[in-house]
């Protein structure tokens, strides 16, 4: 056989197992990249990578700075990036008062987690933050040998030692080296993977492999092997061209004497094995080491004189406020509480101490012309929380209100109902956190807290008038003022932009090849982009999946049909958890400390939402400021204190013209 071998470069996926890539593979083709920001929906951003977004940013044109592997967005007419800190909010108070942050939930486009971290280091160390720089243009002209200075690899690669990302090939150079590319010619049968997201160095690493054989058409794929980036081989298959065979190609011997024609999977070993080590040695080094056996070519040895290389450049680390500075650019702080390195001086970054948010927005939109970064605190929602309420308190008040969203009540039951009956009952529906059987009513019943707020919902639709020995069951949501206006607030999140195309299906087959063949029944109603679906367990599927559409009439299509496969009837609903959540709500510890309940006067619910919808409504007032192809970032910090952390948001949009 003819072998084509090629390291997976173009094959890597940023975080699921491949198993999960095969399924999205079989539904459709994703949906074209486009001029937007998405990651994963289960990547968590921190602190350092919204700095690192900054860094390349401002400092792109200037520096080179390492472009973000997760920012997939097109930025050549950014200029200006503006930051704003809601001290004191996590991802938590953003869902409880959803209602309420009209200008967050719709003026920006991309939404994910973020990481809590102790401290404020976005505003106190942004300045004096390291900063990665990769110009190989400054590299390559330094003085090396001839030979190795005008080396292709040199001169493609540069002279570090980088990660993964830096030698991935872009999309022209794919099409150049007759890579298949969606939309590319003689392509148009392919189907596409989606990854979950950009590819990060610490991505997992394939090797590929395809043997050919000759049929009247040509050379057609009759096989295909995948090893991981340890080795182990995930696939060897063999593939039916669609014409006959002519020739298979097996004239004698590659790998050993024992063995007739090709094996892929040696190939594909070998590929994976050769890209590991170019990126392990670096391409200095791999071209130092094989100069004369792979290129014909001699390397004189080591003179000073000639290796000039850039140490000096490196001896000192390269300091975000300075960079910018030296750039000609320059960073404003407004906020209550600013604090920045005293290192760097006024000249490279302003800092406006501000008596209250009214007065921050004020004075940004005086300046905000001025200045490429600007970095605004609002601290009036901390500060009142620190007048009325400890902020543990506080927050294990606002996560019990959440949960409460994804209580039932359950029953009447038998009288001999176990906890074992209740999770059978209602598995169909979605996963649960936790059952509780009640005996001190007149009848048994159950609370039930579901994982997912589908969950609950599909339960009220389905299982009430169920029939269990005699008993008729209804479920039912807390009697509770915090639920009275619960209809008003899913129906809030189902219309959420981060939802609209997605759906959640519940009740599928846990076996892999009726799952699957469940999930291919959802491309009648239109183009799958990719489906997310809990862990397997000993090679099982997770009963319950979220499938986002190419687009929103697709999940509305779906969402009202009902769908019977065979002796199963899957159970459909809008989405209403965001793409960015793995769960609706963590476990709540209802436990406090004695320290604790002393401070836990609990926050007036009305003062809250109203300091919500002012930070909100100044957020809009910012946003309106600022000029066309500005970076916008909106970050709620959230909040980590003994072992326990409620993460943040952060929110990240281009403004442009409307």
């Amino acid at each position: 056989m003819k072998s084509e071998t090629r390291s997976a470069e173009a094959q890597v996926d940023s975080s699921s197992c491949w198993k999960r890539k095969a399924v999205d593979s079989l539904l459709s083709d994703p949906q074209e990249k486009r001029e937007r920001l998405e990651l994963s929906p289960q990547d968590v951003l921190t602190v350092k990578d919204v700095c690192d977004l900054i860094h390349y940013i401002t400092l792109r044109r200037s520096h080179s700075v390492r472009r973000p592997s997760w920012f997939g967005v097109s930025d050549e007419r950014v200029s200006r990036v503006n930051v704003m800190v809601l001290d004191g909010l996590t991802q938590s108070h953003f869902y409880r008062y959803f209602s309420v942050f009209r200008h967050l939930r719709n003026r920006y486009s991309a939404r994910w987690t973020l990481a809590p971290s102790s401290g404020d280091p976005l505003t106190s160390d942004l300045l004096s933050a390291e900063v990665t720089v990769c110009d190989r243009a400054a590299e390559t002209r330094v003085e090396l040998p001839a030979a190795m200075r005008w080396h292709p690899v040199i001169r493609r690669f540069g002279l570090s030692t980088t990660g993964l990302t830096n030698f991935l090939l872009t999309q022209q150079e794919m099409i150049k080296q007759k890579y298949p590319v969606k939309g590319g010619q003689g392509c148009e049968g392919f189907m596409c993977t989606e990854s979950d997201g950009g590819v990060t160095d610490s991505s997992p690493l394939f090797g590929l492999d395809c043997e050919m054989c000759l049929t009247c058409a040509g050379l057609e794929v009759t096989r295909v092997a995948l090893v991981d980036s340890s080795g182990r081989c995930v696939l060897d298959e063999l593939v039916k061209p669609p014409n006959p065979i002519i020739d298979y190609c097996t004239r004698r011997e590659i790998q050993s004497e024992v063995r007739i024609g090709h094996d892929p999977c040696e190939d594909a070993l070998a590929a994976l094995h050769l890209a590991q080590y170019f990126i392990r040695k670096g391409p200095r080094k791999v071209v130092e080491d094989h100069l004369e056996d792979l290129w014909d070519l001699e390397c004189p040895e080591d003179d000073d004189s000639d290796h000039v290389i850039s140490s000096k450049r490196h001896s000192s680390p390269l300091r975000f406020g300075h960079a910018l500075s030296r750039s000609g650019q320059s960073a404003v702080f407004l906020g209550g509480s600013v604090e920045t390195s005293g290192s760097l001086s006024n000249q490279q970054c302003r800092r406006h101490r501000c008596s209250s948010d009214r007065e921050v927005v004020c004075v940004y939109r005086r300046v905000v012309q001025s200045y490429t970064l600007s970095v605004l605190q609002f601290s009036s929602f901390r500060n009142t929380l620190n007048q009325t309420a400890a902020m543990e308190t506080h927050l294990q008040q606002v996560c019990e209100r959440l949960q409460q969203m994804c209580v039932l009540y359950v029953g009447p039951l038998p009288s001999d109902a176990t906890e074992t009956l209740v999770h059978r009952l209602l598995k169909r529906c979605g996963h649960l956190r936790t059952v509780r059987l009640l005996h001190y009513t007149h009848e048994v019943h159950a609370e039930v807290v579901f994982v997912h707020l589908e969950g609950a919902q599909l339960a009220l639709e389905h299982l009430n008038g169920l029939q269990i020995n005699g008993c008729i069951i209804k479920a039912r949501r807390p009697v509770h003022e915090l639920c009275l206006d619960l209809d008003e607030r899913l129906s809030e999140r189902q219309n959420d932009p981060l939802n609209t195309r997605l759906i959640y299906v519940s009740n599928l087959s846990s076996k892999p090849h009726r799952h699957e063949d469940q999930l291919q029944t959802f491309r009648q109603f239109g183009a799958i982009q990719c489906v997310t679906s809990a862990a397997e367990h000993a090679g099982k599927r997770g009963r319950h999946a979220f499938i986002r559409f190419e687009c929103a009439d697709s999940a509305q299509a779906a969402v009202g049909v009902d769908l019977q496969i065979g002796n199963r009837k899957l159970s459909v609903c809008h989405a209403l958890t965001p793409p960015h959540m793995t769960s609706w709500t963590r476990p709540v510890t209802t436990e406090t400390s004695p320290d604790t309940s002393e401070q836990g006067e609990e926050c007036d619910e009305r003062l809250l939402e109203r300091q919500m919808k002012k930070l909100d409504a100044r957020v809009g007032k910012v946003f309106r400021a600022l000029e066309e192809n500005c970076l916008s970032v909106v970050i709620l910090p959230g909040h980590r204190s003994d072992g326990v952390d409620h993460p943040g948001l952060c929110f990240i949009h281009i403004k442009q013209s409307t």
